[in-house]
């Protein structure tokens, strides 16, 4: 219920607009194999890596608009949870603990809760961890075999069902290594062994109907799949998409993340006993890769969850059987219980009532400028522009293939072209306007408080005109390829 309400918000991304219009095109046209959406890439071979998940945002918006995606986005986000929470039980055999240690993955993961495909990715993780969980406490592999029509599905959805498939390998591995006598012997309890052979046939069978569904359902075969493998491998996304920087550069290292990573270890330490340990090896290597690449926090945060319970219900049994844990309650008093939770509920509040709120479930003007758009429309410009990258999704969505963007947030365009094309326009270098004139662009869309080289060289070139600025957008013209339209009352107007 928390991530439900957690991630019913307004839009506040610019990707949604070409996944609603990747979406329709699915539907009435099939499987784009070109690019339908921007002028350099017209006519070029686009090996789509996700076409399922923006057919199911698009059914969404068909069935109730923008408020419809969020509330769908906003159901799967409370089944990923809900599944987590079940992992966290079946590890911990206790409901409390995993109560809280969803809790407190919610509140970690809900900054990526967003009205996107990765929504589904989620999902698919949430799987994994579950049928990992029926794994490790059945010892044996039969009761997650539903896990691989999980992956028959999710390559279709959204390319992190490589990133399900590499946890479900990490769990396989420790599971693997946890059955050999020299690690067994160290281990008190040991963990009955999980047969080895029908593990490693389940992970191999997972990674085959994964690629297998995607050569025989996807129009260019495998060609997402290495076209995936493309983009992790690329420099420049790394050093241009603030998702792809580590954790600490963007997104906020949270009080819940840091509890749901430092409790375990810290449990282990009391109680010497090792939590379930092939799950924290999956826990780990997540957390290792959100803190290279802050995107995957909230894959992190899932994957710790039902660590975290495990380990709290051990240190719990532990402090009990010591008898520290009665020492503890007697000192802590029903009215000072009573207490600490009505300040934490008065502190929580305040900082609630604090923040202004946004409470439409709409597209947020930051990212969509409509009016800007509208604008366009009305003035009929040209048709070639060069627009700010972050205006790309919704400029797609919003003009509907009557105009095309020069770059969009989709990952189709080359390191290539992003940095021998794109980024010596926005950042105003020297015979920058030859680029343009070759690209045929007439007119520029930018950001006012971006690119600031480019607006002060588009200001000083007589041949360019300001000729509309609002909060969200201001928009330079060439004067040879566009006139105003006549105001009304001008004897020139219709």
């Amino acid at each position: 219920m928390l991530a439900t309400v957690l991630a019913l918000r307004p839009v506040d991304n610019f990707d949604l607009g070409f996944q609603l219009r990747i979406g329709e095109h699915v539907l009435t046209r099939g499987i784009p194999v070109t690019d339908p959406f921007s002028f350099p890439g017209e006519g070029k071979p686009w090996a789509l890596e996700q076409w399922l998940g923006p057919a199911l945002l698009q059914l969404a918006f068909r069935l109730g608009d923008i408020a419809g995606v969020i509330v769908f986005k906003a159901l799967i986000a409370g089944a990923a949870l809900a599944l987590v929470t079940r992992a966290a039980l079946l590890l911990s055999g206790n409901a409390l603990a995993a109560a809280v240690g969803a809790l407190l993955a919610t509140v970690a993961a809900q900054v990526r809760f967003n009205a996107q495909a990765n929504i589904l990715s989620l999902l698919g993780l949430a799987a994994v961890l579950l049928a990992c969980a029926q794994i490790h406490t059945a010892r044996r592999v039969r009761p997650a075999l539903w896990l691989l029509a999980v992956f028959a599905v999710w390559p279709h959805a959204h390319p992190g069902y490589l990133t399900g498939l590499v946890t479900l390998g990490a769990f396989c591995a420790g599971s693997l290594l946890l059955s050999i006598p020299a690690l067994q012997r160290r281990l008190a309890p040991a963990p009955a062994p999980i047969p080895w052979r029908s593990l490693s046939l389940f992970g191999l069978g997972c990674v085959a109907i994964s690629l297998g569904t995607l050569a025989l359902f996807h129009p260019m075969g495998l060609a997402p799949f290495w076209h995936v493998l493309g983009i992790f491998r690329s420099a420049t996304s790394r050093a241009n998409i603030a998702e792809y920087a580590p954790l600490w550069d963007s997104y906020a290292v949270t009080a819940p993340l840091l509890l749901l990573w430092l409790v375990p270890p810290l449990a282990w330490a009391l109680t010497r006993r090792p939590p379930p340990l092939a799950l924290t090896l999956v826990s780990w290597l997540l957390a290792a890769q959100a803190l290279q690449v802050g995107r995957l926090v909230s894959e992190a945060a899932l994957a710790a969850a039902p660590v975290w319970s495990a380990s709290v219900t051990a240190l719990f049994a532990h402090l009990q059987a010591s008898g520290q844990l009665d020492r503890l309650a007697r000192s802590f008093s029903p009215a000072r219980a009573a207490a600490l939770v009505i300040t934490c509920a008065a502190l929580s509040a305040g900082l609630h009532l604090a923040t202004p709120e946004r409470h439409t479930l709409a597209w947020t003007e930051a990212y969509y400028p409509k009016s800007c758009y509208d604008w366009i429309d009305a003035a009929h410009l040209p048709p070639r522009a060069f627009n700010d990258l972050g205006y790309g999704g919704s400029f797609i969505f919003h003009f509907d293939g009557r105009r095309k963007t020069f770059i969009d947030g989709r990952s189709f365009y080359s390191d290539a072209f992003f940095n021998d094309e794109y980024t010596p326009i926005k950042q105003a270098r020297p015979g920058f306007q030859r680029i343009a004139e070759r690209w045929g662009i007439e007119w520029y869309l930018l950001h006012p408080s971006r690119f600031r080289a480019l607006h002060e060289a588009l200001q000083r070139d007589p041949r360019m005109a300001l000729v509309h600025l609002e909060d969200m957008c201001a928009i330079y013209v060439l004067r040879s390829a566009w006139q105003p339209p006549p105001a009304p009352g001008d004897p020139r107007a219709p």
